[in-house]
């Protein structure tokens, strides 16, 4: 994950490094002038005032190996010319500037609408609906400890979000929504061992009793923006400090 600044706007983004990104980065390194084709004979001025004879590649502008001997024809050939080195090597950092900018924007625009369409789903009369006939088939009584009455709509699994089996989903009492999310945290001292593949006290404090963390492949995993939670918490993240307070995530 890096920050990225997008262009025009400044907003912050921190990049997550998709398959995606990964491919067209990796993609980019590949196409760099490693075997330097077009190379031609130029005069090569050195410290101490001589001039020697080298290659010099003109895609890139890297001189390439040992001098050769001299011969008077030489003397009509160009200097190396530094230039072009600087031209490709603007030139490249542009090409990997665009990718991480449209990557970034892409991420920040994917993020800003998943959030606007949830958060309308849980306004919608599909999410009442769906709601109401979990209650009702617990007959109001929580389905965790079949005492209290029920009053929240608990998700077992974000498999099928927006479009729920009600089989996916339980009715509960206040208590037992806190302890079913309570239960769902590591331990301190597995934040702090590594065991949960996040040690950031602040991503502990602020994922503990949301409803969308989960795990991928032994590491967090945020399910409401589906990317590594460490990517999605930090600050300027589509879910970072400055939604702390979001109660639709709880």
């Amino acid at each position: 994950m890096s920050k990225v600044v997008l262009d025009g706007s400044g907003v912050i983004v921190y990049l997550a490094l998709t398959p995606e990104y990964l491919a067209e980065t990796n993609a980019w390194r590949d196409d760099k002038c490693s075997l330097h084709p077009n190379r031609h004979w130029r005069r090569y001025p050195t410290s101490n005032g001589g001039v020697q004879i080298r290659q010099q590649c003109l895609n890139c502008g890297y001189v390439i190996g040992g001098s050769r001997k001299r011969t008077l024809e030489d003397e009509s050939l160009p200097f190396v010319d530094p230039s072009i080195g600087e031209r490709y090597d603007d030139k490249r950092e542009s090409e990997f500037h665009a990718i991480r900018q449209r990557h970034a924007r892409m991420q920040h625009e994917k993020n800003n609408s998943f959030f606007k369409e949830y958060d309308e789903y849980l306004r919608s009369e599909a999410w009442k609906n769906k709601r109401r006939l979990v209650l009702k088939r617990a007959n109001g009584v929580c389905e965790g400890c079949g005492l209290s009455e029920a009053r929240e709509v608990h998700h077992l699994t974000y498999a099928h979000r927006m479009n729920e089996f009600l089989f996916e989903l339980v009715a509960v009492c206040t208590e037992c929504h806190e302890r079913l999310h309570e239960d769902e945290v590591e331990s301190p001292e597995e934040v702090e061992n590594g065991d949960a593949g996040h040690d950031d006290e602040a991503y502990y404090l602020l994922c503990s009793d949301c409803r969308w963390q989960g795990d991928r492949d032994r590491q967090r995993w945020c399910e409401y923006t589906d990317m590594p939670a460490e990517h999605a918490t930090t600050e300027g993240g589509p879910c970072g400090p400055q939604r702390l307070l979001h109660a639709e995530l709880k």
